[in-house]
């Protein structure tokens, strides 16, 4: 049987390149990513203001600490594969650990810090790569935290908006439908894509290792908005 010569569909490569996007990203090292955490929380005070800002930086921590820091989550899966200390060795495994602080990420109010190196100076090993690897993933999860509380501040400017955009994308396929000309099948097709594309723009924004303007997901879904509109005007009228 021969081989299939017809390229997968767009979006089985668009997930395929997503999946390996989403497992080297944390590549670049926690460390890395906590410098834009704080760089994009300065961005956040400078758009929103000090009051609002801070509003902001401070439920982004909250939300953070309720899911990875009190859950003990993120600690246990830092070590999920730490070797077990033997009864000999117990008591210094356990001044170790406290003294080994495996990710701090504190809020914008003036207590932010970097983190660590990944072990503690009388630790002479290196850290491993799952500890580089999982501790840069839960950066990447406060970053989330960060945009999402972002996001949540826009919400009652951004629902309106969005709604009205819809609305108005419904009363052209109407008057389309029952009044003079037809739809577009460009417009469809271009809206369909717009919808779609800017909508897996503002997930992968989310976790995007860099400071970004404090406005880039709520835009990526009003262009959606957009593009959802567009391809409802255009919709063809069922027979």
């Amino acid at each position: 049987m021969k081989p299939s010569t017809k390229p997968a569909p767009l979006a089985m490569q668009l997930i395929v390149v997503s999946i390996f996007i989403a497992l080297l990203m944390p590549l670049v090292g926690s460390k890395f990513v906590t410098q834009q955490i704080s760089k994009e929380q300065r961005l956040i005070l400078q758009w929103y203001g000090p009051v609002r800002g801070t509003m902001i930086n401070s439920n982004a921590d909250a939300w953070f600490r309720a899911w990875a820091v009190n859950t003990r989550l993120m600690r246990q899966t830092i070590h999920k594969f730490d070797p077990k200390p033997t009864d000999s060795d117990s008591q210094a495994a356990a001044t170790h650990a406290s003294a080994v602080k495996p990710l701090v990420i504190r809020d914008s109010s003036g207590r932010f810090g970097a983190l660590p190196s990944g072990s503690s100076d009388s630790d002479p090993t290196k850290p491993s790569f799952w500890y580089r690897w999982i501790t840069a993933v839960f950066a990447l999860g406060y970053f989330a935290m960060l945009r999402l509380a972002t996001l949540a501040a826009w919400l009652p400017m951004l629902v309106p908006i969005c709604i009205s955009i819809l609305v108005t994308g419904y009363a052209r396929q109407q008057l389309k439908w029952h009044g003079f000309g037809g739809v577009n099948p460009r417009e469809y097709r271009a809206g369909a894509r717009l919808s779609t594309w800017f909508l897996g723009i503002a997930v992968g924004m989310l976790v995007v290792p860099g400071a970004l303007p404090p406005v880039t997901v709520p835009i990526c879904l009003i262009l959606m908005s957009l593009g959802v509109a567009l391809l409802v005007a255009n919709g063809q009228k069922p027979s």
